[in-house]
């Protein structure tokens, strides 16, 4: 049986986007962290998840119990995927497995209404349009939106009305 086609775009590989991130006060720790990731299988089918480690489910219930949110801690709202490590070889394991056995749920593909147009600009300096995708889809509210602005300053596009 052949390996199935996919690529997989993973938050914590794209790198920093903001001029204002400063590496001092943000750490990834791949044993105890989080992240979005989008698989692209061969189809053009696209799949978007946020995933947690087995150590940050733990993280996230202590920061949730000192910060007083969800009831204390009492509960979370889970990620779509918990993982061992935010690994690349680990997750591209992971994800060949998913497609086997067919635990690519609908919930999670990124319908193509919802899809930003075009290419992404991975220098561009103001919102992200996979960070609109991702929240169109958490959200099931196709008009969330966001600005698209050129760096020489012109008028602010919407891909939602976009003709691209």
């Amino acid at each position: 049986m052949a390996e199935p086609a996919f690529e997989l775009w993973l938050e914590f590989e794209a790198g920093v986007r903001d001029e204002s991130y400063d590496p001092a006060l943000y750490s990834f720790d791949a044993e105890n962290d989080f992240f979005n990731m989008i698989i692209t299988l061969g189809s053009g089918e696209r799949y978007a998840l946020n995933v947690w480690t087995y150590n940050y489910l733990q993280s996230a219930r202590r920061q949730a119990e000192q910060s007083g949110e969800n009831l204390k801690g009492a509960y979370l709202l889970p990620p779509d995927l918990l993982v061992r490590r935010c690994d690349r070889a680990e997750l591209e394991g992971i994800v060949r497995e998913m497609i086997r056995t067919g635990q690519l749920y609908d919930q999670w593909r990124m319908h193509s209404e919802y899809d930003p147009p075009g290419e992404i600009d991975a220098d561009a300096e103001d919102d992200d349009p996979i960070f609109a995708a991702f929240m169109r889809r958490m959200y099931n509210d196709p008009s969330i939106s966001i600005l698209i602005r050129p760096k020489d300053d012109a008028e602010a596009v919407d891909p939602q009305s976009s003709p691209i």
